[in-house]
């Protein structure tokens, strides 16, 4: 049996739309390897870019997505909002499961930031590729507030994908 030629897309600037096509023939331990790709999820409507392209991902490169959603840890965590996230998860994973994608999903309640956290978990499990979303923020926002995108862009030894 004959390695087949396969299409491989990757989009190298989301803001643009800049789209490459590349063939290459995989070996046959490629064929076999999937690939692990972490998504930033914070259950909002502003999320469901970041799940298309996540979705769009996992299918094009066989890969394994991680969903992870960060909260800091102390007296103002909500029982309720934990619940919630917990719930979104769960339906998250199974909606991609029923679309044929594998993936897990993974809540961190810690102490420090939820960039923090995406990089961490990304070294930790040998995590591909970043999908995350940004908001859009006024200059002063971004400055009191930082930024959990640009904190990954800047941290991740690994690629980032930032959908707006």
């Amino acid at each position: 049996m004959g390695v087949s030629i396969r299409p491989i897309v990757a989009v190298d600037n989301p803001a643009t739309g800049l789209v490459m096509m590349r063939q290459w023939t995989p070996t046959p331990s490629q064929e076999e390897a999937n690939m692990n790709f972490l998504v930033g999820y914070d259950n909002l409507k502003e999320s469901e870019p970041v799940l298309e392209l996540a979705k769009k991902y996992a299918k094009a490169f066989n890969a394994r997505i991680h969903f992870l959603s960060s909260t800091s840890y102390g007296p103002e965590l909500e029982t309720t909002d934990f619940g919630e996230t917990k719930a979104a998860l769960e339906k998250l994973k199974s909606d991609f499961k029923n679309d044929g994608i594998d993936c897990e999903t993974h809540i961190i309640a810690r102490s420090i930031s939820p960039g923090e956290d995406l990089v961490d978990f990304a070294r930790r499990f040998s995590i591909d590729k970043i999908i995350i979303g940004s908001r859009k923020k006024s200059k002063i926002g971004i400055l009191l507030l930082g930024s959990t995108a640009q904190y990954v862009v800047l941290e991740a030894d690994c690629p980032v994908v930032v959908v707006k």
